[in-house]
């Protein structure tokens, strides 16, 4: 099974995700669905039961305490090759960092392979297929670059399931670490 771990947010964030999401021009732009907003920590691919349970492991071997997060701007990894649209973490992004890093040890510890890219805690709001006109984009987010979405208390982090089907991916919890 396909498998991540991730930090929910609340619906009431979500709601102002989704009017952000909105706000983006062209039909290359395929806004994520409002059940799965969330911030993620670590994909892990792949997983058979064995690397399931090793993931569960590790995320119970996390020593981060509860803290408080909030989302605010909007931005793109690459402004030339747009691949997501995303609202950044602009409070607690220190914290998820070192989450990240405590998790990395712990799951490579545990054998599972992860990915090699740089760190960036963020949730995504679209998905961009193609571009039609990436000026009108651009300046899309740079008019959303300013706005606060909101904050929130982070008491749990998640290993989750994710089922592709043909109307997007499906997550289901398979374990919630409390903090």
């Amino acid at each position: 099974m396909r498998a991540f771990i991730a930090v929910d947010i609340p619906d009431d964030i979500k709601v102002r995700l989704l009017a952000a999401a909105a706000d983006l021009p062209g039909d290359g732009i395929v806004p994520v669905k409002k059940e799965a907003m969330h911030i993620t920590l670590h994909f892990l691919g792949e997983l058979d039961a064995k690397g399931v349970a090793s993931a569960k492991e590790a995320l119970q071997c996390l020593e981060t305490r509860p803290f408080e997060a909030a989302l605010a701007g909007v931005s793109c990894f690459n402004p030339d090759f747009i691949k997501i649209v995303f609202a950044k973490v602009s409070q607690g992004a220190e914290t998820f960092s070192a989450a990240y890093a405590s998790l990395a040890e712990e799951l490579s510890g545990r054998g599972l392979a992860l990915e090699g890219r740089a760190y960036t805690p963020h949730a995504t709001l679209a998905r961009v297929k193609y571009v039609a006109d990436r000026d009108a984009l651009l300046g899309a987010i740079s008019r959303l670059d300013g706005t606060g979405f909101g904050s929130f208390h982070v008491g749990s982090m998640a290993l989750k399931e994710s089922v592709l089907t043909r109307q997007g991916p499906v997550y289901n919890t398979l374990y919630e670490l409390q903090l």
